[in-house]
């Protein structure tokens, strides 16, 4: 508080104070969890978060989750409005101050491909919250195998011993767990380990 300058007279503080102010605002922040490498037909799974970290609860709040051309949506769990071939839409009301909810989200890629999946959060609150993006690549797993004689061995004689080197190569992109290998061959090929054709 100051008294004002009046003639010669400079203005002069009468009173000092210090005054603070806290703004509310709801806070959304969105967390996608999937994989990211699929097979073809495979069920997979995507929890969609959305944290309200603010400090007033954020009105409407609407979730839209896009898969891509290729990946089915089966089910979702929560009240979901739409399920769409690819697409979940759902709007959710209110989302209390430091409070979360989760859509989770059952799909199936159809076929081999590479693409994205784009979720997005609004509400009625006016925040800009950033999509999520969680690429996939849906590859069905390659397997080739080379096995021959070795030395390219054509001929031998009988009760001679023949040694087979064999390579066995995962040209995908995925892992593949549990491989076995069976080798079939004609009746007088003795497996000497085994003493058994």
């Amino acid at each position: 508080i100051e008294r004002p300058a009046v003639g010669d007279m400079p203005a002069v503080p009468l009173a000092r104070t210090t005054t603070s102010v806290t703004w509310s605002a709801p806070n959304l922040v969105l967390d996608v969890f999937g994989p990211e490498i699929a097979t073809p037909a495979q069920n997979l799974q995507y929890v969609i978060r959305v944290t309200n970290t603010g400090d007033l609860a954020a009105e409407n709040v609407e979730v839209i989750a896009a898969f891509p051309p290729g990946v089915r949506v089966d089910y979702s769990y929560r009240p979901i409005q739409e399920t769409n071939g690819s697409a979940v839409w759902g709007q959710f009301g209110p989302l209390a101050p430091r409070s979360a909810f989760e859509v989770v989200a059952n799909v199936t890629p159809t076929t081999e491909m590479q693409g994205r999946i784009q979720v997005d959060v609004r509400s009625s609150s006016g925040q800009q919250v950033p999509p999520r993006i969680v690429p996939i690549v849906v590859q069905a797993p390659k397997l080739t195998i080379q096995f021959a004689p070795r030395q390219n061995i054509t001929e031998i004689p009988v009760t001679g011993q023949v040694i087979f080197d064999g390579l066995l190569v995962n040209n995908g992109t995925q892992t593949i767990n549990d491989v076995r290998l069976q080798i079939d061959a004609e009746s007088g090929l003795v497996d000497e380990r085994y003493g058994q054709s």
